[in-house]
């Protein structure tokens, strides 16, 4: 009996752990990429402070506090992993109305990344 209530009360604070994770996925970018990079990539995100910038840049536009951005950085910098990949499923799971266009220099590369 008190075995059978132990797993229950590890099983209760992991699910809460678990919804506090996921909590903190849907409001933040950044924690979102984390766990994106970690699917989509199988690799752990070597974070960096640019990075945390863009997200945190890319929030402000989908709350509309931003109407342009511009983000010039150095290629390898994540910036299309950040910007064309991880940031419309963070904001369709968010906002599912929310429309994006993705526009590029080839058609390829806009197909790749859509």
């Amino acid at each position: 009996m008190e075995d059978y209530k132990a797993r229950k009360a590890i099983k209760e604070i992991a699910a809460r752990e678990l919804e506090q994770k996921l909590s903190l996925q849907r409001e933040s970018l950044h924690e979102f990429l984390k766990f994106y990079r970690q699917q989509e990539k199988r690799e752990i995100l070597d974070d960096n402070w640019h990075i945390k910038v863009i997200c945190d840049a890319l929030e402000r536009v989908y709350r509309g506090e931003c109407k342009r951005l511009m983000i010039n950085i150095p290629p390898r910098s994540l910036k299309t992993d950040i910007v064309s990949k991880a940031f419309p499923v963070w904001a369709l799971g968010n906002k599912p109305s929310i429309k994006f266009m993705d526009i590029s220099y080839s058609s390829g590369l806009a197909e790749k990344n859509s």
